[in-house]
């Protein structure tokens, strides 16, 4: 509690503050009156607040995707209670509904779907609205819509071949761009048809304990809304050159190897200490 009148004097019915700031919302203050008579009396208590226009922490930036992409513009501000998108420049745009392609257009992230090639240079920036009517707005940010295109090699499929015995394991790999979604299916052929690799659907494939048999070429597919784009590899498997070990037959002879040598062996024939003939 802040009986600040007392700095004017306590003839004053009345009390104005010092420059206020943020920090003094909610302070409280109260009058307390004497009269002449030395009787006294307090006022109610009156709460100060502070209304301070919106403050815009972070701006929107300018986002580049492909055709039939989706791009979001964000914004943060304190002291916000309502925001409102606009399409255009600062000062002359026009107010962004939901519905359609836009979403968000009321709230702090504003989406924009199904973008096309005449989306592109477009300009969205945001209002904000603070208490008692004060407002500021964002600065503009730029979208950028590239043509669509098929998926892309980024970073080339490794490795592009493999040889190796059996009983051995490879992974592939490779990176692909371009517009999303990209879909992926990797595809055997054994010098038949491609058949689809089950549960093989990323940009990865881990093949293990490689025998004869899966000697072949493995196909990765990536495709888009815009076309489809493939890489190959192909895996050459030899027999092992290690034979089988058989375990039920193994087995381990306890024997004493035969001399030849016309001696005898140690031990045969020996006449014990003190007996007879």
């Amino acid at each position: 509690m802040d009986q600040r009148q007392r700095r004017h004097g306590r003839d004053h019915n009345n009390y104005t503050t010092a420059a206020t700031a943020p920090g003094d919302n909610g302070t409280m203050y109260r009058c307390a009156v004497t009269t002449t008579c030395g009787n006294s009396v307090t006022s109610a208590v009156a709460t100060l607040n502070i209304i301070t226009t919106p403050t815009i922490t972070t701006q929107p930036t300018n986002r580049t995707v492909y055709a039939s992409e989706n791009a979001s513009f964000g914004v943060t501000a304190s002291g916000a209670t309502a925001y409102q998108w606009y399409k255009g420049i600062p000062g002359s745009g026009v107010s962004l509904s939901d519905g359609g392609s836009v979403n968000g257009s009321i709230s702090s992230v504003l989406t924009v779907s199904n973008l096309t090639a005449g989306d592109d240079g477009s300009s969205f920036y945001a209002v904000v609205n603070g208490c008692a009517g004060f407002q500021t707005s964002s600065t503009n940010a730029i979208l950028n819509v590239l043509p669509g295109t098929a998926p892309f090699v980024t970073a080339a499929l490794t490795p592009a071949s493999y040889s190796n015995a059996a009983g051995n394991h490879v992974t592939f790999t490779v990176t692909f761009g371009g517009p999303t979604p990209i879909l992926y299916q990797w595809q055997f052929n054994n010098g038949g048809t491609n058949v689809d690799l089950a549960g093989a659907t990323n940009t990865t494939l881990s093949l293990t304990n490689l025998q004869v048999t899966n000697s072949g070429t493995y196909m990765l597919i990536a495709s888009n809304v815009f076309g489809a784009t493939s890489v190959m590899a192909t895996v050459t498997i030899t027999p092992s050159t290690l034979a089988p070990f058989d375990v039920q037959n193994f087995s381990v002879r306890n024997s004493i190897p035969r001399i030849t040598d016309g001696l005898p062996r140690p031990g045969a024939n020996r006449t014990r200490a003190g007996a007879t003939s």
